[in-house]
């Protein structure tokens, strides 16, 4: 079954609008932007409170960081704040 998710605000084609949604089919994909009544059957998942930017997917990660994992920990930086700093040094 699609849904249609409706938050208070939902940004789109660089408009702030509200009474409106993201129509998802069973698929999992956006199908459009619609009104409630525009839905037809779909379920109804309302998001008080809440602003939809349908398309932004969270692309960060450090995955890359898995790479250098356990080769570095037996070297010290010593401009590191972890390394103990002799007082009588500076």
């Amino acid at each position: 079954m699609a849904q249609l998710f409706l938050p208070d605000l939902l940004y789109a084609d660089g408009v702030v609008l509200s009474d409106m949604g993201v129509l998802v089919g069973e698929d999992g994909r956006i199908r459009s932007l619609a009104t409630q009544e525009q839905a037809g059957g779909a379920e109804v998942v309302r998001l008080p409170g809440r602003a939809l930017l349908p398309g932004l997917a969270n692309a960060h990660s450090h995955s890359f960081q898995r790479l250098f994992r356990g080769r570095a920990e037996d070297r010290r930086d010593p401009r590191s704040p972890c390394h103990p700093v002799d007082p009588r040094r500076g």
